[in-house]
């Protein structure tokens, strides 16, 4: 028995092409080199919406060779445009989760299979993304040791990260209230 997904809401071969043409124009801009965080999550979502179109596309229509050539050429396009990394880039912010008062390491995990994307970065992006597993970012960036800290460290530090975020949030509202400039710090 063959297991298969059947999908209600089966894209046209339109869409299907649309969400290839969408992550072609994205790796065009991938190309160009490293903007921001942001910007690269938002690049990114296009690959996963192609993903997703093919799954469902597929459940009825089996992808023509052309079509497949075709995300295949995008797709090596992405990759000489990126390197490879252990760190996913879902994995960037403070990953602090409180669960009946255990600080745990609070991350999705994506299946570096799956979502290969997922774990490669621009040339030029910062080295902390493109160097560090998810562990090393988390101790690097925010002074959390998932690995080696004990539990009411970890809580301390997250509490100091925490106020620190409120404070600083706290500050560019009043900012923003009075008038004035309002730049959010870049974490690089």
């Amino acid at each position: 028995m063959v297991n298969m997904t059947l999908y209600l809401d089966v894209p046209s071969r339109e869409e299907l092409v649309k969400a290839i043409e969408g992550w072609e124009e994205t790796v065009k801009w991938i190309a160009h080199g490293w903007d921001c965080e942001d910007e690269y999550w938002n690049d990114l979502s296009y690959r996963e919406a192609l993903n997703k179109v093919i799954d469902r596309y597929t459940s009825l229509t089996p992808l023509s060779k052309k079509l497949r050539k075709r995300i295949e050429r995008v797709d090596e396009k992405f990759r000489q445009a990126t390197v490879e990394s252990r760190l996913c880039v879902w994995d960037t912010p403070a990953m602090i989760g409180a669960l009946n008062g255990e600080v745990t390491m609070a991350c999705d995990e994506y299946d570096p299979e799956r979502y290969w994307y997922y774990y490669r970065w621009p040339h030029d992006a910062p080295d902390v993304y493109r160097k560090y597993d998810v562990y090393e970012l988390q101790k690097h960036c925010y002074g959390l040791d998932f690995k080696k800290m004990e539990e009411r460290e970890l809580k301390k530090v997250a509490s100091e990260l925490i106020d620190e975020m409120h404070e600083t949030m706290g500050r560019l509202q009043r900012k923003k209230s009075d008038g004035t400039e309002c730049d959010v710090p870049s974490s690089s």
